[in-house]
């Protein structure tokens, strides 16, 4: 060892004790497909997924000539019965209740540019009930009178002995409320029952006292839907008449519409 001119050996600068470490650096990356991901080299997914394609099953609307051309052709049968001589006045009636409602669909079609068919309405047949009822979304319910060839509106006894007029927002109410309390025991059901229903061809038998009890119910609910929605303020009316002549049948006519 070296040493100076006193024989002292040169004292070694003091060690320095180590610093503090340094900051820790970012975390890694966390895969977010977790350890399976990791092992099997899976991909991030994306920050931001893309946008859903549109779905392919929204039909597009169909133009309204189609859809009155759909009416006509259907309604050719109900118009070979209207002009036939042969069949009496109480058979002819009922084809044109029929040729109304076909009427009030094709309109409410051409209104919503979608083909509508009678399996999306309530359908009732007699006294102190609306022809037709449409359920859509948001609680909204539309009320349709339908009237075949020339027949014009009637008007009944309501609240306290007035008179009211078919269409008018009084006998609607008035109509739905005697449906929504009916204890219907007629001989007119249009819904069969779960035996009913699977018989060939499915049709309510009027002698069944289950069909009889579930038009019941389906009148009781249909009452108090179309009251539920005019608290609500979403009840419309449509009254439509189906006409014909001995060419075939008009176009249908709007001829009431809130």
């Amino acid at each position: 060892m070296a040493t100076n001119a006193n024989n002292i050996p040169p004292i070694h600068p003091p060690v320095q004790p180590p610093g503090p470490p340094p900051p820790p650096g970012p975390p890694p990356p966390v895969n977010p497909q977790g350890v399976a991901g990791a092992v099997n080299n899976l991909p991030p997914p994306p920050a931001n997924p893309p946008a859903a394609p549109p779905n392919p099953m929204v039909p597009c609307p169909l133009p309204q000539a189609a859809i009155l051309g759909n009416f006509t052709a259907n309604a050719q049968g109900l118009h070979q019965q209207l002009i036939d001589p042969n069949n009496p006045p109480n058979a002819k009636r009922k084809y044109s209740e029929a040729l109304g409602n076909q009427a009030a669909i094709c309109a409410h079609s051409q209104e919503t540019g979608q083909q509508m068919t009678d399996k999306d309405y309530e359908m009732f047949d007699g006294r102190d009930t609306h022809d037709m009822v449409y359920e859509g979304p948001n609680g909204e319910v539309i009320v349709f009178e339908a009237k075949g060839g020339r027949s014009q509106y009637s008007s009944r006894k309501g609240p306290g002995g007035l008179q009211i007029k078919q269409c008018t927002p009084t006998y609607v109410r008035f109509i739905a409320d005697k449906m929504m309390n009916n204890n219907y025991k007629g001989k007119r059901p249009r819904l069969p029952c779960a035996f009913h229903a699977n018989q060939v061809p499915p049709d309510a038998d009027p002698n069944c006292a289950d069909c009889i009890e579930g038009e019941r119910k389906r009148r009781n609910e249909t009452g108090a839907a179309v009251l539920n929605a005019d608290a609500q303020g979403k009840l419309h009316k449509r009254g439509v008449r189906g006409d014909y002549n001995n060419n075939g049948v008009k176009p249908p006519q709007v001829i009431t519409s809130w």
